[in-house]
């Protein structure tokens, strides 16, 4: 295996994932140079970061798994940046990211275990999705386009039923109702930086003791993802991980209750 290469094992022939890891790469706002379903590979055009000055590019290699009716994927970056010869910028090589890395292959595992790139909500073959405590209730009559789930093991999600785009705004909105500070924003990586107080998670009201912005603010970074006709919203910590913190949980729940009394 290759230094700057992840293995995901995969539930489901190359058949029958191909086409979600098309439209995953796709909602990302990558272009496919390569898309060879015969011979299990995708390959995505460099995506440039014109405010960071980088570009960043995937490939993913496809074979059976050990276990009948499994695929095992090796997802692979590479990543340059402009720098100056002379008078003018070319391209390098830029040191690994492998906080991007693992944010990429986290969500291709949640979007192939969510069912499909389509709809995120909906359970794997065999699989039953399971719901996160819901938010508080939105007003009578107006259906929920947000709802918060649970991936397993502590990880909590937001399935927005909103094309990229949109999404990218109402979070935005919505962040500013819950009183977050948003820090940066990178709309090319679908990233929302936001600070929220330290707060200790056993006290009650963990919203109404958030005093902003003291020294001990806790900074998270909200991960969108364009997935079909939706978005999913990953909290990650500072390293780029999966952030299950009760505080983080605490804050999806009031982002997820905005986000649906905004409809």
């Amino acid at each position: 295996m290759l230094e700057n290469e992840t293995v995901l094992a995969a539930e489901g022939v190359t058949v029958q994932i191909w086409p979600q890891l098309r439209s995953f790469f796709n909602g990302l706002g990558y272009n496919l140079e390569l898309d060879d379903e015969e011979l299990g590979v995708i390959e995505t055009a460099w995506k440039e970061n014109q405010e960071e000055l980088v570009r960043d590019k995937f490939k993913v290699f496809a074979e059976p798994g050990q276990e009948s009716g499994t695929t095992l994927l090796y997802v692979s970056h590479r990543g340059e940046e402009l720098v100056p010869q002379g008078d003018k910028l070319v391209w390098q090589a830029r040191s690994r990211d492998a906080a991007l890395e693992r944010r990429v292959v986290e969500r291709i595992e949640t979007a192939l275990n969510g069912g499909g790139a389509a709809d995120p909500r909906a359970p794997a073959p065999g699989r039953t999705a399971e719901r996160a405590p819901a938010a508080a209730p939105v007003a009578a009559g107006g259906p929920q386009r947000s709802e918060l789930i649970s991936a397993g093991g502590g990880k909590v999600y937001l399935a927005l039923g909103e094309q990229f785009n949109d999404a990218w705004g109402s979070v935005g909105v919505a962040l500013g109702r819950t009183g977050a500070e948003v820090d940066r924003e990178d709309r090319n990586r679908g990233l929302y930086v936001v600070r929220l107080a330290g707060v200790a998670p056993k006290k009650q009201g963990v919203f109404s003791k958030l005093k902003f912005w003291g020294d001990d603010a806790y900074q998270l970074q909200l991960s969108l993802t364009g997935v079909g006709d939706n978005t999913e919203i990953v909290a990650l910590n500072r390293d780029g991980q999966w952030d299950t913190s009760e505080v983080t949980v605490q804050f999806l729940t009031r982002l997820n209750q905005e986000l649906n009394a905004g409809n």
